[in-house]
């Protein structure tokens, strides 16, 4: 983008790309990425998605097709668009993640989840549903996920079942029957960043 446009709507192919994960159950029309901070202090790495918009870190501007991008950066706007979602969907993203941050800084790792017998989507903290989200969209193209793809579609109802994600939840015996499946593994997610 350059700054002569400091916002855009989404591209076809980010739309697409985002309807893999979300189908219809997101406003595409509402959505613009900005190219630029939402707060001065944001990471020139980051995007913040607090209220259905995405606001690009400095280094993140050069991306004017997310679609057109390789695929952790994908996985990474899909994360985003989970944001997106929850905003659309009535959460409040920028209070409950601020409180989110806040525990982040005092050594709670909000990205590390574990899929749960009979937890919805929307029972899990915001950032724990956009790596859900995230880590679903890697596992149906067939990269190294903690669970597989039929665990992640199972839990999330994703447009594969022709359901709306967040409304399903996972069937434990399915659970169960996934997670006997990968011994060695304990389920928890590992952040874009490497961490855990």
């Amino acid at each position: 983008m350059s700054s002569a446009k400091t916002s855009r709507p989404l591209t076809p192919g980010e739309i697409a790309l985002a309807r893999r994960v979300f189908a219809d159950d997101i406003d595409y029309r509402q959505v613009r990425i900005h190219a630029r901070n939402y707060v001065f202090w944001q990471g020139a790495g980051y995007i913040i998605t607090p209220n259905g918009q995405m606001y690009l870190g400095r280094r993140l501007r050069h991306y004017t097709d997310f679609s057109a991008a390789g695929i952790q950066i994908q996985a990474f706007f899909i994360h985003e668009m989970a944001h997106v979602w929850q905003h659309q969907h009535g959460v409040n993203v920028l209070c409950r993640g601020l409180g989110e941050q806040i525990r982040h800084f005092l050594g709670f790792n909000q990205y590390r989840y574990r899929l749960e017998p009979g937890k919805p989507l929307t029972a899990y903290k915001l950032e724990q549903q956009g790596d859900i989200m995230r880590d679903l969209f890697l596992a149906q193209l067939g990269q190294p996920t903690p669970y597989d793809a039929a665990a992640y579609v199972a839990m999330t109802g994703a447009p594969a079942r022709g359901r709306s994600i967040g409304i399903t939840q996972l069937d434990a015996v399915d659970l169960a029957n996934n997670v006997a499946d990968h011994p060695g593994t304990d389920g928890e997610s590992v952040h874009k960043d490497g961490s855990q």
